[in-house]
């Protein structure tokens, strides 16, 4: 499993190396088909080569899921099936939810969707490497360690924050808008202050894990950050007080865990083990 999000209705969606998405329903898991017509087989995966990004579909929106993958595509699904596509500049790598919209990362750039459409995209003279949106901006972060904050609407660049010691690995704004945390393959997770002109807040202290941060997710209450790495680990950070240990599971996931996201007070992960975990680290 290469990715993972938590839908608005509690499912968990899941994108696999494969190109399959598999969406959660309580106990029961169901494939993501393609659909009939123009030549595609209904038992068709979702795309053509690795799924490298998942997130829930803008409110509103006739889809509740929206993936990315290796074939360069952008499409948009049902629980059942994907429905609608749209192919982008490079392969994508990211996906972000703000308001009603989706901003995306690739290879070669950063865009915003329009319903099905691309309705901007700008080339970039960096390598993006992840994307996250939160506190009224997207934030995209690349292979040199830099982070650039862009308008949501134009991609506008606004500022440049940085640079961590190694590539940008996760990107995670708090629900609350107060907290933007952001790992490396240095292994630091940082945090920085939205509200504050993305002063730094935190750093050189949250660096147990011992290789490349995979992804991070913050509790609904915006106190907990849960990270993870190619080490097999979890831990459970704590906002409030951020020079106490964290909450530390073992083991994870055998070669490792590739995203977290919590559901409630579950938190929810998925690896290269095929595998999906929920647990209760509160």
């Amino acid at each position: 499993i290469s990715t993972m999000t938590v839908l608005a209705g509690g499912e968990i969606a899941v994108g696999c190396n494969d190109g399959t998405v598999f969406v959660a329903v309580g106990d029961d898991w169901a494939k993501v088909r393609g659909v009939k017509g123009a030549g595609s087989s209904p038992a068709r995966p979702c795309h053509g080569g690795k799924v490298t990004a998942v997130c829930a579909a803008p409110s509103g929106s006739e889809f509740v899921l929206v993936s990315a993958g290796f074939d360069d595509k952008i499409r948009f699904a049902t629980l059942e099936a994907y429905a609608a596509e749209v192919a982008v500049d490079g392969q994508p790598n990211g996906l972000a939810t703000i308001d009603d919209t989706i901003i995306f990362s690739t290879t070669k750039g950063i865009g915003r969707l329009a319903a099905t459409a691309v309705a901007v995209f700008e080339t970039t003279t960096f390598d993006p490497t992840a994307v996250a949106a939160g506190a009224g901006v997207a934030v995209v972060g690349a292979r040199d360690g830099s982070l650039r904050i862009v308008d949501p609407m134009t991609l506008e660049e606004t500022k440049v924050l940085g640079p961590h010691r190694g590539e940008i690995t996760a990107i995670a704004f708090s629900p609350d808008g107060l907290a933007l945390a952001v790992a490396d393959a240095d292994r630091e997770i940082k945090l920085y202050a939205p509200n504050d002109d993305y002063a730094i807040t935190l750093q050189s202290l949250w660096r147990f894990h011992t290789a490349r941060v995979a992804a991070l997710a913050w509790h609904p209450d915006s106190t907990k950050l849960a990270s993870t790495a190619n080490d097999e680990v979890i831990f459970v950070w704590d906002r409030d007080t951020p020079q106490t240990p964290p909450t530390k599971i073992d083991y994870a996931h055998k070669d490792g865990v590739t995203a977290l996201a919590w559901r409630a007070d579950d938190l929810v992960s998925v690896g290269n083990d095929a595998c999906a975990c929920l647990w209760t680290p509160l």
